[in-house]
């Protein structure tokens, strides 16, 4: 479709643009050219359709609030400066040593309640019942 055709409708009558227009003072909305909300459309319609191979969104309640996990896989279109940054932020490292140290007492805590458990011996009962099975 070449771009004399694309002007000839009214782009106003388009949901996309009528939720834009929807979202700035009517006085301003008014001053847009048929072109100029058509253009706007096709620049913004292809920063805003993403494309993602797995796309799964999950509701989850807990408590009185909503919490959601999104997993989206799909062609890296980043820049690559952007994907050399450090994740390694002081915030970040907070986050990391935080969560380690949970891990470590979780781990530490679960030794000792294993450790404090009766010891008893399973493994000849498995071998008693085998021997009573094949008689």
């Amino acid at each position: 479709m070449s771009r004399n055709n694309l002007t000839k409708f009214s782009a106003k009558t388009e949901p996309f643009v009528q939720h834009f227009l929807a979202r700035i003072p009517p006085e301003t909305a008014s001053k847009f050219t048929n072109t100029q909300l058509t253009e706007f459309k096709r620049v913004l319609s292809s920063k805003i359709t993403k494309y993602h191979a797995v796309d799964i969104r999950i509701s989850i309640p807990f408590l009185k609030q909503q919490f959601y996990v999104v997993l989206l896989i799909g062609r890296k279109k980043r820049l690559n400066s952007r994907a050399t940054k450090s994740i390694f932020t002081p915030v970040n490292n907070v986050g990391i040593i935080i969560i380690f140290l949970l891990l470590t007492v979780t781990l530490i805590s679960l030794f000792e309640i294993v450790k404090k458990l009766p010891h008893k011996d399973y493994f000849n009962k498995i071998q008693a019942l085998q021997q009573y099975l094949e008689k």
